[in-house]
């Protein structure tokens, strides 16, 4: 989307070069992709977090959209017309009812989208007849704005990161059901664990090929030295660690109580591993929908 308004900014440019609005809105919106590809090979970790930085592109390429389109405007100041406020309010309804938008778009029908995105927005702006200059703006706005948001919302999966749909602004969601029961599982956990405790975490679920459901629930206790793994059954990398580090606390967060079962196995018996206690907690998905949070308690010798 910010790639096509990037085009659509540079052919009014191209037609209206004296123009300061439309010189400026195509400033804005190639700098901000030129950051970007400056940005991006410069930041290591970057596609960890793709969709952030990806939706970031938007609002400045929504600001030199804006600005351009007033190139296609006359200045004089005259009351909206019982059209245009029509118009106004029709591009509203039609950008709205697109970001609600859940379907999907494969690669190709994408690009041809796009091209004729930017072609109709293009014709209608610049071979409108003047009286109509303000109604061809505003169908332009919205063939861009709304074109681009079926575009965003009907892509796949970006980057390493958590990904939510981009519909979801507007769509219920489960994000904050699972906000809650995070929350409330630290909470539990917090109440059950002594300031003095040594904690490592274990959450079930394969990291790497994206199987990071639970991961939200373990939340900030992830990152650094806190987790003690990343598959289901300990590793002997995982077992060195866990008697350099010596935690009297193991916290598991399993899909189910067999998985947690099968990971304590693992753990050295003469740690003496106490039997789980246990918090349960709903999750909002078809697949997991009772998740488990287990505390057990290990004792070394020295």
């Amino acid at each position: 989307m910010p790639l096509s308004i990037l085009v659509f900014t540079a052919i009014l440019w191209f037609a209206k070069k004296s123009n300061h609005a439309a010189q400026l809105g195509f400033a804005i919106s190639a700098s901000c992709i030129g950051f970007m590809l400056v940005f991006s090979p410069l930041m290591g970790g970057i596609a960890l977090e793709a969709p952030m930085y990806q939706a970031m592109l938007w609002p400045p390429a929504l600001i030199g959209l804006a600005l351009s389109i007033t190139a296609t405007i006359p200045m004089a100041r005259t009351r909206w017309s019982g059209t245009q406020i029509i118009a106004a309010a029709a591009a509203i309804g039609i950008i709205v009812i697109a970001g609600h938008w859940s379907g999907s778009v494969g690669l190709l029908a994408g690009q041809l989208l796009v091209i004729l995105l930017i072609a109709a927005a293009a014709v209608l702006t610049l071979t409108r007849k003047p009286k109509y200059a303000l109604h061809a703006a505003l169908a332009a706005v919205c063939i861009l704005v709304a074109g681009g948001q079926l575009l965003q919302n009907s892509r796949g999966p970006l980057g390493l990161y958590y990904l939510s749909p981009y519909n979801w602004a507007f769509n219920s969601n489960p994000i904050s059901e699972k906000l809650h029961a995070a929350v409330n599982t630290q909470e539990w956990l917090l109440a059950n664990t002594e300031d003095s405790d040594t904690i490592l975490t274990w959450v079930q679920g394969d990291w790497v090929n994206g199987d990071r459901e639970l991961y939200v629930v373990a939340g900030m206790q992830l990152w650094g030295e806190n987790r003690i793994g990343l598959f289901p059954e300990l590793n002997a990398d995982d077992l060195a660690r866990l008697n350099s580090i010596k935690p009297n606390v193991i916290a598991m967060y399993g899909q189910s109580m067999p998985a947690i079962d099968a990971f304590m196995t693992g753990l050295p018996p003469q740690t003496q591993p106490t039997a789980p206690q246990c918090y349960d907690f709903t999750w909002p998905t078809p697949q997991i929908p009772v998740g488990h949070a287990c505390l057990t308690t290990l004792t070394w010798d020295n």
